[in-house]
């Protein structure tokens, strides 16, 4: 009797562990159900924090047109301005006080691009990232690789937060995303309601390669602009290449709240600096060293190292966790 009494105590303890051993398991597979649940339903909504409220606007879903494509993109909020270099240096910074000096040296801008490409070039190189006088103009001369990682930071210092109840997500944007803003649903050439470089004043809309006197044409041979320069009865022409660049710069970038924003609300998405997006070797809308028809809203500079002509403009989209019981 003791030994039946026995085996029946270690089959109900066997059958009791194996019920509990089911038990979590359904538990496990619901938790797991939930936590994908949070990682894969994404909603980006008009609520957002203050201090985003100030620096960001909505841009909501709409499509994006590129050549004979039209694209649907969902909303998003993008930052008002071109990333600055006092923003810039705020993470350069960080990553130096944290003794991240892997990432720091990989974040530095090549400030040495400005030498090659302006006749301010000494000046610049020494002044244009750090002096205070260039605190609100577009950060540039950086790589593709630092933008992304300035997002990564960024995304990681907000979220350490704990009063933000959902997760915020800053990164490049895609394309198709610059462009539904830029476009703001309509195949516009510029970020603005007008297919003019030019206010009704006479005012300059954005900062772009401009040269008094002369009369843009078309190159017969490249079919890429040209300047036509009368000069005492004659015709000088001045080629452009296949990034729409005249070579010596006479200008330099501008303070990132330069000119009137957008019908989106954003400044100077086209001129100023060519914006990167997620995709490397690509910047959109053109930079402070293009002619007027190479800062529309579907100019691509293509690039391969750090430019004088390149920044960055980032987006945020906002993650929360969806329970479906």
């Amino acid at each position: 009797m003791i030994v039946i009494g026995c085996k029946l105590c270690g089959h109900l303890k066997s059958k009791y562990k194996h019920m509990k051993n089911r038990g979590l398991l359904l538990v496990l597979i619901i938790a797991s159900l939930f936590i994908n649940s949070c990682v894969s339903q994404k909603k980006t909504t008009l609520n957002a924090p203050k201090d985003i409220r100030d620096t960001f606007v909505y841009i909501h879903e709409g499509i994006a047109i590129l050549n004979s494509d039209t694209i649907a993109v969902n909303s998003f909020w993008m930052s008002k301005y071109e990333l600055t270099n006092g923003e810039y240096l705020d993470f350069l910074e960080d990553l130096k006080s944290r003794g991240l000096d892997t990432e720091y040296s990989k974040a530095l801008p090549d400030t040495a691009q400005w030498k090659k490409q302006s006749s301010y070039g000494k000046s610049l190189t020494d002044n244009y990232l750090r002096h205070p006088a260039y605190k609100n103009y577009p950060v540039v001369n950086i790589s593709h690789e630092s933008a992304k990682l300035f997002c990564e930071w960024l995304t990681e210092k907000y979220n350490n937060n704990s009063e933000n109840e959902n997760r915020y997500i800053f990164r490049l944007p895609t394309h198709y995303e610059w462009l539904n803003a830029a476009q703001a649903g309509k195949n516009r050439p510029y970020s603005w309601n007008s297919i003019y470089l030019r206010e009704i004043n006479g005012a300059f809309r954005t900062n772009f390669k401009h040269i008094p006197n002369e009369i843009l044409t078309i190159d017969k041979e490249t079919q890429r602009p040209a300047i036509a320069k009368y000069t005492q009865g004659n015709i000088a022409f001045f080629k452009t290449d296949e990034k729409g660049e005249m070579g010596t710069n006479i200008t330099i970038t501008a303070p990132v709240d330069s000119y009137n924003a957008g019908i989106s609300g954003t400044y100077n998405m086209n001129g100023n600096v060519a914006e990167m997006i997620d995709e490397k070797g690509l910047a959109v809308g053109g930079s402070w060293n293009c002619l007027g028809f190479d800062v529309q809203n579907t100019s691509v500079l293509e690039y391969e190292k750090p430019s004088p002509f390149i920044g960055f403009r980032i987006i945020m989209t906002v993650e929360t966790c969806m329970i479906n019981l």
